[in-house]
């Protein structure tokens, strides 16, 4: 979408539902997006419990040289706060933080 002050996010959950092999769509999103919102699926929980390769997710995010904001929407399974904690711990492992 090309507007003032609006730009587009790529939801990985939402494109599983779709095509459960996210990593083309994500690389080919990555110039025109400005943001990677995370989640697993089924069941928009947090990244790691279901059937979307995280790992893969990130690896793509970060080989693309990809500069925006990549954010987490889930229901968590246990405590919110070590959920968040292990979601962000995994994440800057990832992107070598």
């Amino acid at each position: 979408m090309q507007s003032a002050g609006v730009e587009d996010g790529y939801d990985v959950a939402h494109e599983y539902s779709t095509v459960p092999n996210v990593l083309p769509r994500l690389r080919e999103a990555v110039g025109s997006v400005a943001e990677f919102h995370i989640l697993d699926a089924p069941g928009r929980r947090e990244p790691g419990t279901g059937k979307i390769d995280i790992a893969a997710v990130y690896k793509a995010i970060r080989e693309s040289g990809f500069r925006g904001f990549i954010t987490f929407e889930y229901e968590p399974l246990g405590d919110q706060r070590v959920v968040l904690m292990n979601a962000a711990k995994t994440l800057r492992a990832a992107f070598g933080a």
